[in-house]
């Protein structure tokens, strides 16, 4: 959310206008229902019973890999273009907005990007619906005569979904409707229609569109369908890796007409890995590991004691390459192994031990080793087999 936009001082209202299931989507984006365990020593922990250590190493663990979002200089970048985009305007001879897509690697945190910004955006609309309602603007509630709670629609003014199965258009507008809990029979796009319309939805954010099938036939579908989201005016958010593979040019006439439209459409924000190589890259990857050292639970630690980012920086960069996916793994892995021995610390044996997904891990010694040398090429950019870009 934009520094200049303040805090909502009326908070809690303006959520209460919100639905169950988009304040419960908030409330996973922000982890509210994690359990903070406390600080204990080392002499406490022997103390504890067998019980009660059972349960401090479980909330230890949840506490741990709950990861925090941090805001890098490739995710302000894109949070920025997401801010300029001209807000929705749904409704008759609606202009028609670019589509935003977020591409990046696999890894790079374009998903976390991708809830951040629908937790902003239902914050936004509720805020400004709670605002128009007290000074009789229009307004959904106003409009309409339905109060929170009411038995026919509620206000949703962002749809977000994160697809998980390859799907055709017609697979796309059930899996929208499924997570509305909105139902559909024949027709999808026509219920989900029917599901905006009376919901005063704005924004449609989709992730993981790589999922929806391009090719062919199909693809032409795909993307007409997409583009009739946005010709009534509403905002449309697309979140998927090897997006310019996916936008290539089709050999049919008709599919490639399509395409096109799409293309002359669609806006590509990149989201890079973090990189290592100049001072701002350096800052920012320890930025990272200082918002999350300074969660580190740990008895053998101090409170924010910088053992990431002072003590293991550069090994843990050559190790994920500046993945944050392989950062998260390596990082909730080693944490846990620590937390099982006598001195709970985190140590070069132990982060030698675990391992990353395939992609980090191969060549990962060969890395290591370079770098105990100093001879680690920073500038380099290690090829990795999911780049299709």
């Amino acid at each position: 959310m934009s520094a200049w936009e303040g805090k909502d001082p009326e908070a809690d209202a303006s959520l209460r206008l919100l639905s169950a299931r988009d304040r419960a989507f908030i409330d996973r984006v922000d982890r509210a229902a994690l359990l903070e365990p406390p600080r204990v020593t080392i002499a406490q922990l022997k103390a504890m019973s067998s019980d009660e250590r059972f349960l401090y190493d479980d909330d230890l663990g949840q506490w741990h890999a709950a990861m925090p979002f941090y805001e890098s200089a490739t995710a302000a970048d894109a949070f920025l273009q997401l801010d300029l985009a001209a807000p929705s305007s749904p409704g008759p001879a609606a202009d028609l907005e670019a589509v935003l897509v977020v591409t990046g690697r696999p890894g790079v945190g374009k998903s976390k990007i991708l809830q951040q910004r629908t937790k902003t955006l239902m914050l936004r609309a509720a805020r400004l619906e709670r605002l128009r309602a007290e000074r009789g603007r229009p307004s959904f509630y106003a409009d309409r005569g339905i109060r929170p709670g009411g038995v026919l629609f509620q206000f949703a003014p962002v749809v977000h979904i994160s697809l998980d199965r390859r799907v055709n258009e017609k697979g796309l507008f059930k899996a929208l409707c499924d997570s509305v809990h909105y139902p559909f029979e024949d027709d999808p796009q026509k219920s989900f229609a029917e599901f905006m319309d009376a919901a005063a939805t704005r924004t449609v954010i989709i992730d993981e569109i790589q999922f929806v099938n391009f090719d062919g036939q199909t693809g032409r579908y795909v993307h007409d369908a997409l583009k009739w989201i946005t010709n009534g005016g509403r905002q449309l958010i697309l979140g998927g890796h090897n997006m310019r593979w996916l936008m290539r040019p089709q050999k049919v006439a008709a599919r490639e007409a399509s395409r096109l439209q799409s293309d002359g459409r669609w806006q590509l924000i990149d989201v890079e890995k973090l990189a290592y190589t100049g001072p701002d890259e350096r800052d920012d990857w320890i930025g990272l590991l200082r918002a999350i050292e300074c969660r580190i639970k740990l008895a053998g630690h101090e409170e924010g004691e910088p053992v990431l980012s002072e003590d293991f920086a550069e090994y843990l960069w050559v190790v994920t390459l500046g993945y944050q996916n392989h950062l998260a793994t390596l990082l909730k892995k080693a944490l846990t192994a620590a937390s099982r021995t006598s001195k709970q610390r985190l140590t070069m044996k132990i982060f030698d031990a675990v391992g990353v997904e395939k992609r980090a891990q191969t060549g990962r010694q060969q890395r290591i080793t370079v770098w105990r040398e100093d001879q680690f090429p920073w500038t380099y950019d290690w090829p990795v087999k999911d780049d299709l870009e």
